[in-house]
């Protein structure tokens, strides 16, 4: 069935494609609002929809509900839908990852106890049920959730499970991750290229840029997640070992994950690059505010006065779209990947 690029849509577990307006509700149902007037549809019922450049895949949790599709793959990778209430009794916000029809839940947060012991022991049909606790060091219960599911799809002895345990990702590499993990399941030659299996534990392939704007390659020291105030440790590809404020420098990269700093309003920020491409899209690690800047262009804060928007003029139909169908601010990242997708 051919499917119009141009429009948002639903799919429903029957096939049924139903062009319109989505309208996003709860996490659990949707409408959508066309010539035909406006229908409700509830998560079990659909497949998925497409809003902007996002897709909200239907997945069953304990329920129904709908995921943001962040990766679609032999691993997929879903976040949960902003409208998902965070005030339930016992919520834990979490990321899902799927292979082969099984949902891993990953707990996101900083606290230990968000991942006790019984969660990354194994169950009695595991494809691992030997490995104990023992298996990860004390260091390790933060993230076990996260390595634990990798180490079951990918198996004990794989070089990236290895890597994995050996603290050379965060959970913010989640992302990169999953996306190293089709490389290395589906074409196992461009994996072994763009992976370092000799990394130090603790470290992570990256480079900083120096206020004389030299890039100094190496392998950077990583935590379970970045914080700004703590000094970046840089091993340089001799062997050196080099102690940097990320403050002071021009830029610095951690495993995928990119760093500027850059003055915005006269003062400097410090920026992680979200997005690439015609217009790129940062966040500021102070203030988690978002900008987004065409090559030779300023910073444009996206905010709810929508002066973003300027940026997309030049591209109508994108820009009718967006304004058709009353993209939010926090829809940003769908925003700016629809501009920089369109021919």
């Amino acid at each position: 069935m051919f499917i119009c690029k141009s429009q948002d849509y639903l799919v429903t577990k029957s096939g049924d494609t139903i062009f319109g307006k989505i309208e996003l509700k709860t996490n659990v149902f949707v409408f959508v609002k066309n010539e035909n007037g406006k229908q409700k549809f509830r998560a079990g019922k659909v497949n998925f929809f497409q809003r902007g450049d996002f897709r909200f895949v239907s997945v069953k949790t304990k329920f129904p509900e709908f995921l943001l599709e962040v990766i679609n793959g032999e691993l997929s990778y879903f976040v949960e839908s902003h409208l998902k209430s965070r005030y339930t009794l016992n919520y834990r916000r979490k990321v899902y990852v799927k292979h082969k029809e099984k949902l891993y839940p990953i707990n996101v947060g900083n606290d230990e106890k968000d991942f006790p012991p019984n969660h990354i022991l194994p169950s009695n049909n595991s494809i691992n049920s030997s490995v104990s606790l023992e298996t990860f060091s004390s260091n390790d219960i933060y993230s076990s959730n996260f390595k634990w599911s990798f180490f079951q799809i990918l198996g004990e002895d794989h070089t990236l499970s290895k890597l994995i345990k050996n603290n050379n990702f965060s959970i913010d590499d989640l992302e990169y991750l999953v996306n190293l993990s089709n490389k290395a399941l589906t074409n196992i030659e461009s994996f072994n290229k763009v992976i370092d299996s000799t990394l130090k534990r603790g470290y992570a392939k990256g480079y900083v840029i120096n206020s004389k704007n030299d890039t100094i390659n190496g392998s950077l020291k990583i935590k379970n997640r970045f914080i700004l105030s703590e000094k970046l440790k840089l091993i340089d590809k001799s062997g050196n070992e080099f102690t940097y404020d990320p403050k002071e420098l021009v830029g610095y990269k951690i495993n995928d994950r990119e760093y500027i700093n850059d003055i915005i309003n006269n003062h400097r920020r410090t920026l992680n690059k979200k997005i690439k491409g015609e217009i790129c899209l940062y966040k500021d690690l102070e203030n988690s505010k978002s900008y987004i800047k065409k090559k030779n262009s300023k910073y444009v804060l996206v905010d709810k006065t929508n002066k973003f928007l300027e940026l997309l003029i030049d591209k109508k139909a994108v820009y009718d779209r967006i304004k058709a169908n009353d993209y939010k601010t926090f829809e940003i990242k769908s925003i700016v990947r629809l501009y920089n997708n369109a021919q």
